[in-house]
């Protein structure tokens, strides 16, 4: 349950630390001091989004924090999963930053709104003005048998399988999209890829392939040259090496007159040696060209087939021509693969399905039976709240599946006997509302295990003998679970173990609410107040005493 809040700079509450009891306490004030307040503060501490728009300081942080006392066979395993740390008594605490940023902690621990939500869901049950308006509408009703039937785990869990499940359904259309865009410009693909593997660009040498089309171009010109050359350097008579030789032979006779001669004649050995690798290797070049003549046509029509791929592609160079031809396989392979990765994903949505399917067949179990048993219930429970002749109907209809299942709740309800009961939206006055909430509230705590349960104005609309009646229901509850109600009835109020009252007061140019517990004569004098305005009667006074069962 809980224990004790405190809230520093949270709209107009500057500071206030309230420590609260087991039973059934009570709030009251002025309109607008302030008490709706209190319960937006406590439901930032469930996970609650802060409203951008409450006044405080803006220049410093505002703080929620509450003391919750824990049964660890209750909440032990959450805090396990989330490698939280347990303590009987967990310190749950909210800062908001100027400029609306907002952290969340349990027990010091930083930690998001979705775990702190979870969490809050199994401490505080927070009623709003707006549920009894919401109750009309079938999703909250689903949402309040669920709570009720005790699945909202199974809810969850089926809701993360239906996202998952039409995350894959997505996934598969655009794949199949994607493949059908691809299937066209397959064939062109492949044959561009056969072409290009027919070339065998990783094995062929562009450059050498080039010199070597455009020497056999050149046969003839370099048989003419070389054997020019050739022919200058072997002829006889007045050939270069005749006429080499026939110079050494005039050095070596001028060798024994002048010792420099001899460098001279080693020279022209040298130049001879020279000349004669050459004259071996222009001899060899023209013995290649005649072996590699049947070779010609071939390089000729690799490096034609080349060039076309290289225009017909719009790329200057041979890695181009790889690049596209690995771009291609890429293409090739990803449509292959595509249709791989559609049938796997065809399998793993035929298995969510069949998942989902179980999930949702138990969810509806579970639905039928609570309903049964939840309507047993409340027509027990009317019978408390003057509503004896009222009759209530948990229509339970199929309908298409979504993340919630594949169920459909319409609550009907007439107050007159012999009418045939329909829609609450239909039939049910604002004051039925109220009190069909408050029988779901007593459903609620006692079937489920949420040890607090935080009331806004669950009374409106109800007043004289129906009022005493909600008082004495409330009290009732609050055997089993903390209940704390902000009210304006004194009917209600007198019913309350604890009483507190929220004024507004002005404090350096600044409004600002407090609350305060009210002692035996300060909770009689209030709800006199609740009876008959400011001008506190005898008869008010008696009447308040009376309500609180101290006079007969």
């Amino acid at each position: 349950m809980l224990l004790e809040i405190y809230i520093r700079n949270y709209a107009l509450i500057k500071e206030l630390r309230w420590s609260l009891a087991s039973g059934f306490t009570v709030i009251t004030g002025e309109t607008g001091a302030g008490k709706s307040l209190l319960l937006e503060s406590l439901a930032l501490l469930t996970g609650n989004r802060a409203a951008q728009d409450k006044p405080g300081d803006p220049n410093s942080k505002s703080i929620v924090e509450g003391i919750f006392a824990l049964d660890k066979e209750d909440t032990g395993g959450f805090f396990q999963e989330n490698d939280l740390d347990f303590n009987e008594e967990t310190i749950i605490r909210r800062e908001i930053i100027p400029g609306g940023r907002s952290r969340a902690f349990i027990n010091d621990t930083p930690v998001n709104l979705s775990i702190l939500k979870t969490l809050g869901d199994n401490l505080v049950d927070i009623h709003s003005q707006h549920d009894v308006q919401r109750i009309v509408q079938p999703e909250h009703q689903l949402r309040m048998l669920d709570m009720f039937s005790n699945i909202r785990t199974d809810v969850r869990r089926h809701e993360k399988a239906y996202l998952e499940l039409k995350k894959k359904e997505k996934e598969l259309l655009d794949l199949q999209e994607e493949q059908r865009r691809s299937q066209s410009d397959l064939d062109y693909w492949q044959f561009q890829l056969e072409e290009l593997i027919s070339a065998q660009l990783d094995v062929v040498d562009f450059e050498s392939l080039k010199a070597s089309v455009n020497r056999a171009e050149n046969t003839e010109l370099i048989h003419s040259e070389v054997g020019s050359i050739l022919h200058n350097i072997q002829k006889e008579d007045d050939g270069i090496l005749d006429l080499l030789r026939e110079g050494k032979d005039r050095i070596n006779k001028l060798k024994s007159i002048a010792p420099e001669f001899q460098s001279l004649s080693d020279r022209l050995d040298s130049l001879n040696i020279e000349l004669e690798d050459l004259t071996h290797e222009l001899n060899l070049l023209l013995q290649i060209d005649d072996q590699n003549s049947g070779e010609i046509e071939g390089n000729k029509e690799s490096l034609d087939e080349l060039n076309r791929l290289m225009y017909k592609h719009s790329v200057q160079s041979l890695d181009e021509l790889k690049e596209l031809k690995n771009s291609l396989e890429y293409k090739v392979a990803n449509v292959e693969s595509g249709i791989e990765k559609m049938e796997h994903l065809k399998n793993q949505i035929n298995i969510a399905r069949k998942d989902i399917d179980t999930l949702t067949r138990k969810l509806t179990k579970e639905r039928q039976k609570g309903a049964i048993q939840l309507q047993k219930q409340l027509m027990s429970d009317f019978q408390f709240l003057n509503l004896e002749n009222a009759l209530i109907e948990l229509d339970l209809r199929p309908k298409e599946l979504s993340g919630s299942g594949a169920d459909r709740l319409d609550i009907k309800f007439t107050a007159n006997p012999g009418r045939k009961a329909e829609s609450l939206s239909k039939v049910a006055s604002g004051g039925e509302r109220s009190r069909l909430m408050l029988t779901l509230k007593k459903a609620f705590s006692e079937k489920g295990k949420i040890p607090t349960m935080v009331l806004d104005e669950i009374d409106t609309g109800i007043s004289g003998e129906t009022a005493l009646k909600v008082g004495e229901f409330l009290q009732k509850m609050s055997s089993r679970v903390q209940i704390v109600a902000v009210t304006h009835l004194a009917q209600v109020a007198g019913r309350a173990d604890h009483h507190y009252y929220i004024l507004k007061r002005s404090e350096k140019g600044q409004t600002i609410s407090q609350l305060k517990h009210l002692k035996a004569e300060e909770k009689t004098t209030e709800i006199a107040r609740l009876i008959g305005g400011d001008e506190i009667t005898t008869s008010a006074k008696e009447q308040a005493l009376w309500l609180q069962g101290k006079m007969s």
